[in-house]
């Protein structure tokens, strides 16, 4: 909790914005990772299919077809 929040993220942003770098923050919502958690590892991540598998199908119809379909 402290250390995360007031450490890794504030020098990884800071870091970042040093050399015009976008820095990724994780998903860090408890309740997020525990249903995400609950889902089972084959349903999460297919065999053969794009990483994000799941956020891609669950945002496809407000994404743009290029961004769904890219490797």
């Amino acid at each position: 909790t402290f250390y995360m929040g007031n450490m890794l993220l504030h020098d990884g942003d800071a870091n970042g914005m040093a050399h015009s770098l976008e820095i990724r923050v994780p998903f860090l919502d408890k309740r997020v990772l525990d249903r995400f958690l609950a889902v089972p590892g084959p349903v999460r991540l297919p065999t053969g299919v794009n990483n994000k598998h799941l956020l891609r199908l669950a945002f496809k119809d407000l994404l743009r077809d290029e961004i769904v379909s890219q490797k």
